[in-house]
């Protein structure tokens, strides 16, 4: 009998135990996520607001090895009060251009470029998992959320960083993004 308790306390012990690990590993990508999040809303970042398209330096990035030939936007995205729609203009020439969605655990869940769009105009529908797909609105994807709360990077790689004119006319495209929502 008291072999049995030590055994069955010992066995409440490892599941405890793995049971804490287990939602220690399930946390720590949303706890993170929200401390980024903070620190960019501390900085001036707005919900379903785009940044200013921004050519990242060692002094000014945010993220560890952030490419410094590569113009970025960004917008923590809120998807409590419905689906919101953005809109780009994609870069025509030989840049690479991407949009990326995050979800709030930072799984990834949506990415096109400009080998999948094409230039010209681009019209993404971003949704929460379960919110319905607006009847009549013409969009050429639509990227479902697993949370309520993502993360969009738009990446514009320059050709020359030291090309002002060209990093110009890239960060002129780049800022034609915009994000509204969508009832």
């Amino acid at each position: 009998m008291r072999q049995k308790l030590i055994v069955s306390l010992a066995a409440v012990a490892l599941v405890s135990a793995g049971a804490g690990w287990a939602g220690a590993l399930y946390a720590i990508p949303y706890v993170a996520t929200d401390i980024m999040w903070r620190g960019f809303q501390k900085a001036g970042a707005k919900y379903n607001r785009l940044s200013p398209a921004t050519v990242r330096t060692a002094r000014t990035a945010k993220v560890v090895a952030d490419n410094p030939d590569t113009l970025t936007r960004s917008s923590i995205i809120n998807l409590r009060d419905g689906p919101v729609l953005f809109e780009a203009e994609v870069p025509t020439g030989d840049n690479y251009w991407s949009v990326s969605l995050f979800a709030h655990n930072t799984d990834t869940y949506f990415v096109a470029n400009d080998r999948k769009t094409g230039s010209g105009p681009y019209r993404l529908l971003i949704k929460a998992k379960g919110q319905p797909t607006p009847a009549g609105l013409a969009v050429d994807d639509v990227a479902v959320s697993p949370s309520t709360k993502s993360f969009l990077i738009i990446r514009a790689i320059m050709q020359d960083r030291n090309d002002r004119p060209g990093v110009e006319a890239l960060r002129t495209t780049v800022l034609k993004a915009r994000l509204t929502p969508v009832q």
